[in-house]
């Protein structure tokens, strides 16, 4: 095994809204290590729900395969939690430590998860987490590599009340699904102000490596769970739910400022790290590796994608080509679980206009290149040779992966908490099979 840190930070909510993706966000540091690295354009979550993004993240394994079906706080988890990626990296004699949020595991079993330090997992505050990682990069002194995750929480809602400085809403647009009037863009603007605590995070940490002389052998992965906190985005199997932000950096292997617009998953990167690390890949992990400058890997055609629970129970499937998206719904609901949509000003406007009065289809069908915003499924979709051939490799791909939900007589595992899916108070708890 080669001697390489890893450095794994990981926001909530942020979805692709940084500067190396075009967006006004003045993310400084992290276009710095952009400038840097490899940053992946067509980079997607396996789920765009909290819980099951980042069990795929660590594990490798999408959520139908790992056991995540919803939010590890409301009674979901693992099959095996000796699968995390922590746990892993401890067996091969990493030491680990976790500075921040982690949403894989209720806080009272923390120690399941692998890492033999804890820090800062009761705070949200970015300053003090990046902090508390910086001190523990600056003292160590272990010939064992380590690995550190670092989690940051600004980006989920409720965003930062105090507008920065830095962010003019006048000058703020706010995401391409919404109208442009002043809530939105003052709205938009927090998040840039929140998403901004986080960029400042990022750089102390970055510049503690580059002191301490680690960059040459240290791994550095930025990336998020899912699309942010607005309707039509988190929680939805369309690219503004399932599109995240992934840079990497690593001496001649993620270096040199490349963009790389290959097809790309978070299942991708616990193979990746085995690959970096010449170990043998965990049985049932993903074959597939992220594009680089040293390793050669097979490229995807697809991404895979899906939904079980958030709040309520809203389960669904997707496959992406670089082209073409298929989404598939597999119950018979029709209207929108308005619980899965976060407590926001653009959710209370959408909602004066008529959301309750959407519905959604059992399949949907779309050409991303006439139709990159995904506003218009297509007609007559069962006549396309492309609807043809998504659909039998998404049946193939649940078979392979034994989707549980192919069982006629699948019950959800009853420790789990959720709310009804006609409710639109995400506070409202039942059990699973109540």
């Amino acid at each position: 095994m080669k001697k390489i840190n890893i450095v794994l930070i990981h926001t909530h909510d942020t979805g692709r809204y940084i500067s190396p993706y075009g967006y006004n966000a003045k993310t400084t540091n992290i276009q710095k290590i952009a400038n840097l690295g490899s940053v992946y354009r067509n980079f997607f979550t396996a789920a765009p729900t909290c819980s099951p993004s980042r069990s795929a993240l660590m594990t490798g394994l999408y959520p139908h395969q790992n056991g995540m079906f919803g939010l590890a706080h409301r009674g979901s988890r693992l099959h095996n939690y000796e699968g995390h990626l922590s746990n892993f990296l401890k067996s091969q004699n990493f030491e680990t430590a976790l500075f921040g949020i982690q949403h894989e595991i209720n806080k009272n079993n923390l120690d399941e998860l692998g890492y033999k330090k804890s820090f800062c997992t009761n705070t949200n505050d970015s300053k003090k987490i990046s902090s508390t990682a910086s001190k523990w990069i600056k003292n160590y002194n272990h010939k064992n590599p380590f690995f550190i995750s670092v989690g940051f929480f600004d980006t989920h809602r409720e965003y930062v009340k105090q507008i920065s400085k830095n962010f003019n809403p006048n000058w703020i647009r706010p995401p391409e699904l919404f109208i442009d009037n002043k809530e939105m863009r003052e709205d938009m603007a927090r998040f840039y102000s929140s998403l901004e605590k986080i960029d400042n995070g990022v750089g102390k940490i970055f510049n503690t490596l580059k002191e301490k002389k680690l960059l040459n052998n240290t791994l550095l992965l930025l990336t998020t769970d899912h699309g942010i906190a607005w309707p039509g985005m988190k929680c939805n199997l369309n690219d503004h739910g399932t599109g995240i932000f992934l840079v990497a950096y690593l001496k001649n292997v993620f270096d040199g400022g490349i963009v790389y617009d290959d097809l790309t998953s978070n299942v991708d990167i616990f193979s990746t790290i085995c690959k970096v690390l010449n170990l043998k890949n965990p049985k049932n992990l993903s074959s597939f590796i992220l594009p680089n400058k040293k390793y050669k890997g097979k490229k995807r055609k697809y991404v895979f994608s899906e939904i079980n629970i958030h709040t309520s129970i809203e389960p669904s499937r997707s496959i992406r080509s670089k082209r073409f998206k298929l989404i598939k719904r597999l119950n018979n609901r029709r209207k929108l679980n308005l619980s899965n949509i976060d407590e926001s000003y653009s959710k209370s406007f959408l909602l004066k206009h008529g959301l309750r009065n959407f519905k959604k289809d059992k399949e949907e069908f779309y050409d991303l290149f006439l139709d990159p915003l995904e506003r218009k499924p297509i007609k007559n979709y069962k006549k396309y040779e492309d609807y043809k051939l998504l659909n039998k490799e998404l049946i193939n791909f649940r078979k392979k992966n034994r989707d549980p939900l192919l069982k006629k007589h699948f019950k959800w595992p009853k420790e789990i908490q959720l709310t009804p899916e006609n409710a639109e108070n995400p506070e409202i708890l039942i059990n699973c099979q109540d």
